[in-house]
């Protein structure tokens, strides 16, 4: 079973440096992660726990930092999902994207209406994941590390397809 919690303790955030997650193409290595969580007051790193331990990380977003995705401060930006490399292909994102992200956002971020994502279009595997998670094409776009990135948003508080 899927679990998320703030990252916010040392032995918590040695957790996640400590994950396997090299730097790649469309991957945030954990160390980066951790640095934009400490330039960022609107910034909270989570992580992403199975029955083995802490097995990934993303980082949530909140208000007016969000701007470059969203005229809405309430919404909740999610960035840098990343599971470590010997735990990938069990369905941990899939799981904590389709059970434990909403119950987590909305005991966290109540009056946020969605969460947000930034994904890349050559990064056909996870924009499909999104989408059978219950994310939605928004219609916009913007340039990103990695070339074109989409904005796909779902609505908190609605259970996905």
């Amino acid at each position: 079973m899927v679990s998320l919690s703030f990252a916010e303790s040392a032995e918590d955030r040695r957790a996640l440096a400590a994950l396997d997650v090299p730097a790649a193409r469309f991957t945030t290595p954990p160390q980066s992660l951790l640095a934009s969580v400490d330039a960022n007051p609107h910034m909270k790193a989570v992580a992403i726990r199975d029955d083995e331990g802490v097995a990934g990380y993303f980082a949530v977003e909140t208000g007016p930092s969000i701007s470059e995705v969203s005229a809405d401060p309430a919404d909740v930006l999610l960035r840098m999902l990343a599971v470590a490399r010997s735990r990938r292909r069990r369905g941990i994102a899939r799981e904590m994207l389709s059970t434990a992200l909403e119950p987590f956002l909305c005991a966290h971020y109540p009056t946020s209406p969605r969460v947000l994502l930034l994904v890349s279009v050559a990064n056909w595997g996870a924009h499909r994941l999104y989408l059978d998670c219950g994310f939605r094409d928004t219609g916009f776009a913007r340039l990103g590390p990695w070339g074109r990135q989409r904005v796909l948003a779902r609505t908190l508080g609605v259970t996905p397809l």
